[in-house]
């Protein structure tokens, strides 16, 4: 399994004084907690290409994401994204452009999942997020999915609603 922590409000840190906007990304990545917490024995790599709010992602940087789940050879058939919510859509549909554009039948089960709260906090969502994403990508075929709030749709299948929730596009 290779994860790719790319930021979003799992691994944020919020200073002191106003302003949503106040935070900063710590030295580690949750997801090493996380891993240990879940008591985790399955072989893994963690990659942390950049830790950036998803707001301030650019196409550079969905790139960034997109070469290493399509074109990088050391990458497991199993990947989770840690991302963030807003944009993560956008992310996944970067890695299946990549895939298009290079002719190629996805071969990988890639999961994007993302946290309302970060890692660090007391209630957070984050650990449900992860735990549930990395047993998804352990199960599902190959193809990119959105895993939130114990769903999990194709990526092309689903909107992040007003509410915030991951639901099916109503056909």
């Amino acid at each position: 399994m290779d994860i790719v922590d790319a930021g979003g409000s799992f691994g944020k840190d919020y200073g002191e004084g106003k302003g949503v906007d106040n935070f900063t990304f710590g030295t580690t990545s949750p997801v090493y907690d996380m891993l240990a917490r879940m008591k985790c024995e399955m072989p893994h790599t963690i990659r942390v290409p950049f830790q950036k709010d998803s707001l301030r992602m650019t196409d550079t940087d969905r790139e960034v994401i997109a070469r290493l789940c399509v074109r990088e050879p050391s990458m497991s058939d199993r990947v989770v994204i840690i991302h963030g919510t807003d944009t993560m859509l956008e992310t996944a549909k970067a890695i299946s452009g990549m895939w298009l554009a290079h002719g190629l039948t996805i071969t990988r089960t890639i999961v994007l999942t993302g946290a309302g709260r970060p890692a660090s906090m007391r209630i957070t969502d984050a650990d449900l997020q992860f735990g549930y994403a990395f047993g998804v990508a352990k199960l599902l075929p190959p193809g990119i999915y959105i895993a939130m709030n114990g769903e999990h749709h194709l990526w092309s299948e689903c909107q992040k609603c007003d509410d915030g929730v991951f639901r099916k596009i109503a056909a």
